[in-house]
């Protein structure tokens, strides 16, 4: 019976080394082990549509990254869409906003074309249907990234266009009424979810890391960081998040229905128009 081979499909490996040469030893080598590991279990890697993308700080020196397996390189790409989600070398979220800023203006187009024959549940159904499923996927990566404002004025855009109000007006009572969160709201409940309904077992306390006993021991514990990418990314500003978080609500960390609502309700009351103005508040000035 003659042997058949398959191909796979979206396979990715993370290899992480501060040391270039290193990384660049290391690369080749489990290249060479996937396509072994592949061949062995009658799959093919297509090298000439893999891709390989470097992560660097925008400071740091350009090294010509060289991976290969029997005289066939893999190309080093600068930009590069995996999933849905546009990234570049340097983690900037620029060219994924691009992308969907088309897709989300015609969402507004679609709803001031329905207004007059609407009502309000009907164009708050094609806002979920045509804007939000847009704007919110991937939102825990891009959305505390600068370019995330230009998503928000066009969903304060499409808001105004909802409830027929004047170009200029302050959409936070309009998000309320409508019981839409803001872009920077979704960000902050969006990491929630993500973060401590599902990966609650990957984050520490600060108890568990130390055993002085400070007012903030049961607090996510934050690792050191230097970097504003690393601090602005989904892992950083989750803990962050979490520990701003009121007292009622992180007391709910175990009970995940509760938990899953009860920060959603709250950025409902509070329509944030920027992360960092939820970091900003104190426990006591959410009362």
């Amino acid at each position: 019976m003659q042997n058949q081979y398959y191909l796979l499909t979206d396979t990715s490996v993370i290899i992480s080394n501060g040391n270039f040469i290193d990384f660049s030893t290391s690369a080749n080598q489990v290249l060479a082990h996937m396509i072994e590991w592949f061949s062995g279990n009658k799959l093919v890697l297509n090298l000439e549509k893999t891709n390989i993308i470097k992560s660097v700080t925008i400071n740091q020196p350009y090294c010509a990254l060289t991976i290969s397996y029997k005289d066939k390189c893999i190309e080093e790409a600068v930009n590069l869409k995996f999933l849905g989600i546009q990234t570049n070398n340097h983690l900037k979220w620029r060219n994924h906003i691009g992308q969907i800023i088309p897709k989300v203006s015609v969402a507004c187009y679609m709803v001031r074309q329905m207004y007059h024959i609407c009502n309000n549940d009907t164009l708050r159904s094609i806002y979920f249907a045509c804007f939000h499923s847009i704007a919110s996927y991937g939102i825990i990566l891009w959305g505390n990234s600068l370019y995330s404002r230009k998503i928000f004025i066009l969903q304060k855009k499409i808001i105004r266009i909802m409830m027929g109000a004047h170009p200029r007006t302050s959409c936070r009572k309009l998000f309320k009424k409508l019981e839409i969160l803001t872009v920077p709201s979704q960000c902050i409940c969006s990491l929630m979810s993500f973060f401590l309904i599902g990966n609650q077992d990957k984050f520490l306390t600060n108890s568990s890391v130390h055993s002085i006993n400070t007012t903030n021991k049961h607090h996510l514990h934050r690792p050191i960081a230097n970097l504003s990418c690393f601090k602005k990314g989904a892992s950083y500003s989750g803990i962050r998040i979490f520990n701003n978080l009121p007292q009622s609500i992180t007391s709910l960390r175990n009970e995940k229905p509760q938990f899953k609502v009860a920060p959603k309700n709250f950025l409902y009351v509070h329509s944030f128009y920027y992360v960092d103005e939820f970091f900003a508040c104190t426990n006591d000035m959410y009362y």
